[in-house]
Formats: structure tokens, C-alpha cells, sequence
């Protein structure tokens, strides 16, 4: 949850805590501590298909990712997200599946984190035709990544862009909040 608002601090914060108690329970309450889940969080695969009337298909593929307190997995998570599917032209999956063969719409990989677990998807639209396609390209660029690390030139490269992208990213509101910057 995150807002930028000119309002303030302690203000906020009673009603937030007003709003999770309506939904929650009683136990809320300021500094009130949230204890985290310690047994190991279970994934159980699925695929789900709808079939709709239209030519185009829209797919994701994810898998459960480091959580927001494993940093270093973190981070290394959020540069292999931004390698693979990136907003840059250069990010693999673009390359690969927009560029070299025209079959997507669009693609991007995302990761999303939680205090306990994290979400990695791998997003794309592309015409019904080109789907098995694809998924079998997606997953032929992940075992490269995993059979042949990159060169140490290509993670420099990758990191720099990063820094780069959180750089120009960085002027919008919920960084300005997370930062405490004004």
C-alpha cells in the first residue's frame, strides 16, 4: 500500500488502521506488529485456458520468487526480470520474440514482492497461431541464462541500464514517498 498525499503522518495512518479494522480484526492498532508466516509457503502449478472469439492470445507464465526481506535474491531477481523482460528494446524476450521473429504484441517480465514470497510472470499478447511458440522461446532463453552465465561485460552492461532505468523512474510519486524526499 503506498500514497502520496499532502496529509498528515499520524493522520493517515489512524485512518488506515480505522479501515483494516472494518475488514480485518480488533487487533489492529498503531505499532502493532505483524508476525509473518514461518512455515515454507507451498506453489502447486496450474494452467488455465479461456477460450475467446478473437484472434489474439494472452499468456502468463510465473513462479513463486524471493520475498521482499531476501535482499540478496532480491536483487539479483529484479536485474535477471529486467534482462529478460525489460522496458529496453535490448531486454531478451523482445529481442527474441518481437524483433527476430514478429510474434508478440508485446512481452515484459514482471516481479512482484511480498514479505513472505514473491511472483516472477513473464506476460505476452501475441496472434493464437504463434502461443506454443512462444512458451517454447521463453523457456529455451531461461535455460540459456541458467546453462551459460552471462559474461561479465553483458552483467555490467545489464546493471548499468538498470541503475540507469531506476534513475529515470525515480521521479514519481511513490519513490518520492518511499524515499522521504520532497
Amino acid at each position: 500500500f503506498s500514497i502520496v498525499v499532502d496529509i498528515e503522518e499520524e493522520k493517515l495512518e489512524k485512518e488506515v488502521l480505522k479501515l483494516c479494522r472494518t475488514h480485518f480484526s480488533d487487533k489492529v492498532s498503531p505499532g502493532h506488529k505483524v508476525e509473518l508466516r514461518k512455515e515454507e509457503l507451498t506453489y502447486t502449478p496450474f494452467d488455465r485456458t479461456m477460450n475467446k472469439r478473437n484472434h489474439q492470445a494472452n499468456c502468463i507464465i510465473g513462479g513463486p520468487a524471493p520475498s521482499l526481506y531476501q535482499e540478496r535474491e532480491r536483487l539479483a531477481t529484479v536485474l535477471l526480470c529486467n534482462i529478460l523482460g525489460g522496458p529496453a528494446n535490448n531486454a531478451i524476450l523482445n529481442s527474441v520474440l518481437r524483433e527476430k521473429h514478429g510474434w508478440v504484441y508485446s512481452v515484459e517480465c514482471a516481479y512482484t514482492q511480498f514479505a513472505d514470497t514473491g511472483l516472477v510472470t513473464i506476460s505476452l499478447g501475441c496472434d493464437k497461431n504463434n502461443l506454443a511458440k512462444c512458451i517454447e522461446a521463453i523457456h529455451r532463453e531461461i535455460r540459456k541464462i541458467q546453462d551459460f552465465p552471462l559474461t561479465e561485460r553483458r552483467l555490467k552492461a545489464a546493471k548499468k541500464q538498470l541503475l540507469g532505468q531506476l534513475a529515470i523512474g525515480g521521479d514519481n510519486g511513490e519513490t518520492i514517498l518511499s524515499t522521504g524526499s520532497t
